[in-house]
């Protein structure tokens, strides 16, 4: 009888431990579920804030200066995981009725009016060609044409004529004339945004309107 009450007494405390042991890992994998859904949300929040900073511009007629933030936020998003996976990569994707060129001149001398040499009018972006953000023979992944064109646009925001100026001293500079201005008048539409895998918006893809007739369908 005495060996009996010891074993359903041992019986009782290993059922005891057992339930013990079964209810700490159902509370920790609780705990566990409960930070995974938190982080979970905490990161579909940030895809959302994200997504909003660049959805804003998914419309049917903005101007070229909204156009030239977007390739910026995109080009700042991109330098900021060049070290990581492609997949935060955002690509922009444009394409003009017409072009957008430079015209560079050089002075050589003293004369500011006889020194001048005028080179060939450079088109930058030629109408009816889709130009592209994400170049993937670039290092930093990036258009460099695109980059240096909005590096450009950068320095003559305070210019009201579109021209920089690079000087070596008085009598040696270059003015580079820039259609960085028309660029910036322009008209477009948002004609595609798609994203990730991730959820985030990975590429937007615009057009330029070029007659009055274009835009009043979405004024």
């Amino acid at each position: 009888m005495e060996n009996a009450t010891k074993a359903l007494t041992m019986a009782g405390g290993i059922l005891i431990a057992i339930m013990v042991i079964a209810l700490v890992y159902l509370l920790v994998d609780n705990i566990s579920n409960s930070r995974q859904t938190d982080r979970e949300l905490e990161k579909a929040k940030q895809v959302a804030e994200f997504n909003k900073d660049f959805e804003s511009y998914n419309k049917k007629l903005l101007r070229g200066t909204d156009l030239i933030t977007v390739i910026n936020k995109a080009i700042a998003n991109n330098e900021k995981y060049l070290d990581q996976d492609k997949i935060y990569d955002i690509d922009i994707h444009f394409m003009l009725k017409t072009a957008v060129s430079r015209v560079t001149v050089t002075m050589n001398g003293e004369n500011r009016k006889t020194d001048l040499t005028k080179t060939k009018e450079v088109v930058e972006f030629a109408p009816n060609t889709m130009y592209k953000l994400i170049d993937y023979k670039q290092n930093d992944r990036i258009n460099a044409k695109l980059k240096d064109f909005m590096s450009l646009g950068a320095k003559q925001k305070d210019s009201d004529d579109g021209i920089y100026t690079e000087y070596i001293d008085e009598h040696h500079f270059t003015k580079v004339y820039d259609n960085f201005k028309v660029f910036k008048r322009k008209i477009f539409k948002c004609t595609k945004m798609e994203y990730s895998s991730e959820g985030r918006v990975n590429l937007m893809v615009f057009e330029e309107l070029e007659k009055i007739d274009e835009m009043e369908d979405f004024v």
